[in-house]
């Protein structure tokens, strides 16, 4: 088990419990007597996204850290704490970071490894816009009028990250043939990063192998 205290901020300072266990993840979110706490069930935790709102008012005086977690019913835990004007920026930065981190170790490393084991049995997997199979992957990009949808075979598939997005392009022309997805805005795509880098890995090794 682990467990974070969270005070939200000037106008929030309640001290409030986010606990992570082997069966489900509570959050006291609530100020009502004997609603206090919005559990999700382990099973049910499908998506995440987490990212940094800046804010400003003519200048940048402060930041809030925001977390979500969303379950397959689409019911949403949103966990938010600010820092004004740096204060305790250190200390709330690393709390972010450490609770992201306790989640993929908790959740979403689990989701991640399932992911990947049903592409490699030949499964068809939809990850946000992605779909992912063992010939490669399709996403929408811009077209002159509307979107349109492409499909890149893995061995011309490329990855490149960034602070707070990634961007997936077919190396034959990836000028027109890209697409990004914020870790902040869309959801898993931190996942989606993930299983794609796994299966390019995978792909690099058996290449390798056979060679």
């Amino acid at each position: 088990m682990q467990q974070f205290l969270i005070k939200r901020g000037f106008s929030d300072a309640k001290k409030r419990q986010l606990i992570l266990t082997d069966e489900a993840l509570s959050f006291e979110s609530g100020d009502h007597l004997g609603h206090e706490f919005t559990t999700f069930k382990k099973k049910d935790i499908a998506e995440f996204r987490f990212g940094i709102r800046w804010i400003r008012f003519e200048l940048t005086y402060g930041r809030e850290y925001q977390i979500f977690i969303r379950d397959k019913s689409g019911k949403i835990i949103k966990i938010t704490f600010k820092s004004y004007f740096r204060r305790k920026v250190n200390a709330l930065h690393g709390q972010y970071v450490e609770i992201i981190k306790a989640l993929n170790r908790q959740y979403f490393d689990e989701i991640h490894d399932d992911f990947v084991r049903r592409m490699n049995a030949g499964e068809t997997l939809k990850i946000g816009d992605v779909s992912v199979d063992l010939d490669g992957v399709s996403f929408s990009v811009s077209g002159i009028a509307s979107q349109k949808r492409i499909e890149v075979p893995w061995k011309n598939v490329g990855l490149k990250l960034y602070y707070r997005y990634f961007s997936i392009f077919d190396t034959t022309d990836a000028r027109s043939r890209n697409r990004g997805y914020n870790f902040h805005e869309d959801w898993n795509a931190a996942i989606l990063y993930d299983v794609l880098k796994t299966i390019i890995d995978q792909n690099q090794t058996n290449t390798a192998q056979i060679l």
